[in-house]
């Protein structure tokens, strides 16, 4: 059997933690699992068929200390996270009003943590655990229809 690539690991734990955002997301704005309301312009798209709502980070850059932050990463549609980078006025907005100003600023400083130090880097066993952590979240939270 061919070893995993970390690659392709990380791309399967990212496609976990997406679906696990996109799950509680549209749970949380549309008590329901096919539909979900965008963090930033309130647009309502669909979980999985495109155009679909996609896991959008309040910070840029999708590096490691904040890639699978379930904080920093919410629903937003395809237009504010890719169109217009993010969409990040709003995005911070919603983020103040959900977790409060001193978080967002904590949030902030601690996704800049390591810029200039050393990065953190993941093993195909961390991106394995990751993504079987994530796959659970998703059963726990009732899956798809």
């Amino acid at each position: 059997m061919k070893k995993p690539t970390l690659t392709k690991v990380k791309k399967k734990a990212w496609k976990q933690f997406s679906l696990f955002i996109r799950l509680r997301d549209s749970l949380k704005t549309m008590r329901n699992n096919r539909q979900c309301k965008c963090i930033s312009c309130g647009t309502i798209k669909n979980t999985r068929t495109r155009p679909c709502i996609q896991a959008g980070h309040f910070i840029a850059g999708r590096h490691n200390a904040i890639l699978f932050s379930e904080e920093m990463v919410n629903g937003q549609c395809y237009h504010c996270n890719m169109g217009l980078k993010g969409n990040w006025v709003p995005y911070e907005e919603a983020m103040v009003e959900m977790y409060g100003q001193e978080r967002v600023a904590e949030l902030k400083r601690l996704s800049k943590v390591g810029v200039g130090q050393k990065r953190i880097k993941y093993t195909i066993q961390d991106y394995l655990d990751i993504e079987a952590k994530y796959k659970k979240k998703v059963i726990d939270l009732g899956g798809f229809e």
